[in-house]
């Protein structure tokens, strides 16, 4: 009796050895998914020609390894002597709704806009035209990868899903009526995408807000004044208004109104004129074929000469020293050719010799006399 006892449980035991080796084996290989991921990956490249990326893989790490944990286990049951669970229909519609779910999260990583692929796809696509474009087309395939993934799942779960499907236009009528102010903003941000006048870092002024742009969303675009606010203008604000891009200047114009006095002679201001005409077209930082230097009018308190020139280079810090640098030779030129400039002042004239009214004296009697005008 014992002995057959010990037989039944030797028996019973060895229709699990293949069950649980397999469930070992399969457990291992998860261990080393990357490992061997990565070898497969450089033996497709290298013998077919297709580059599967580090980032491709990156996003289905997790689904996949999920993935292999559903199969051992499932095959753990179809190999033991408990095969009979695997045909429930209750796990069976678990293991199917896990096996969907991993794939749906493989392909949502895989829409985020920081995977290489996408953003080669889009740029295909020519749609990758900066981040912004990016970030908002991997939102719209986000929404669409779980909406189908629900779609699936529900239906392994035998729910009819025509219904919510015919209830989605009569709501999404009411949601466009509620929220009109909100898709005017995505269609302003769509408009600000594919029209392209500014970008991420771009200097821009609109609304009377002046700044650099941070960041372009679905309600609005981020604005960084230069005291480092931070402002939130909706895109259909933008997409309605006049929009400044100084960042795509591709010279950036300085202009003087410079005044020299009355007392300055014809040669003088000659020799003035042309010392800067001939320093202009050889200064750096300056375009040296485009600026006009002339003496262009009689002001009430100078004589003007109207510098127009441009900077080279638009960015601030560049535009800054190179405007400094014509300020410094400016003064050099005056003082080389004993010229001063001029400043607002009024001169007065009196037609008629002012003449001074006597001195009043009061006396210590308190009586007042005039007193005689000093000569």
């Amino acid at each position: 009796m014992a002995d057959s006892t010990l037989d039944m449980l030797m028996n019973s035991f060895s229709n699990w050895y293949s069950a649980v080796g397999l469930f070992i084996f399969i457990l291992i290989l998860r261990i080393f998914y990357k490992f061997i991921s990565r070898h497969i990956a450089t033996f497709i490249n290298n013998k077919f020609n297709i580059d599967l990326e580090e980032d491709t893989l990156l996003a289905f790490d997790r689904p996949i390894q999920l993935l292999l944990l559903i199969l051992a286990f499932y095959l753990l049951l179809t190999l033991s002597p408990v095969k009979g669970l695997a045909n429930n229909p209750l796990l069976d519609r678990i293991i199917r709704s896990a096996v969907i779910f991993s794939m749906i999260w493989g392909l949502y990583n895989l829409c985020n806009a920081s995977h290489g692929i996408f953003t080669k796809i889009l740029a295909q696509a020519g749609l990758a035209t900066d981040q912004a474009v990016a970030n908002i087309v991997a939102t719209f395939l986000h929404i669409l990868v779980v909406c189908l993934g629900f779609v699936m799942i529900a239906k392994e779960w035998n729910y009819d899903i025509s219904a919510f499907i015919a209830s989605l236009g009569i709501g999404s009528l009411a949601i466009a009526l509620a929220a009109k102010d909100a898709l005017s903003n995505v269609f302003g941000s769509l408009t600000i995408l594919l029209d392209k006048p500014f970008k991420v870092t771009d200097w821009i002024k609109a609304n009377d807000i002046e700044g650099t742009v941070e960041s372009i969303s679905f309600r609005s675009t981020c604005i960084r004044t230069f005291e480092q606010e931070l402002v939130y203008i909706p895109n259909s604000l933008l997409a309605n208004g006049p929009i400044i891009n100084y960042s795509l200047r591709e010279k950036r114009r300085i202009t003087y109104n410079f005044g020299l006095t009355y007392g300055t002679t014809i040669a003088q201001m000659q020799n003035v004129v042309g010392n800067i005409r001939s320093f202009l077209s050889q200064a750096q930082g300056i375009d040296n074929t485009d600026f006009n230097v002339n003496f262009y009018d009689f002001g009430d308190s100078a004589l003007f000469i109207r510098i127009v020139c441009y900077a080279n280079n638009p960015e601030q810090n560049e535009y800054l020293a190179t405007k400094e640098n014509i300020n410094l030779e400016l003064m050099r030129i005056v003082d080389q050719n004993h010229v001063s400039c001029a400043f607002p002042s009024t001169s007065l004239y009196f037609e008629n010799e002012l003449k001074t009214q006597p001195e009043t004296v009061k006396s210590a009697s308190g009586s007042t006399t005039d007193a005689a005008p000093s000569k």
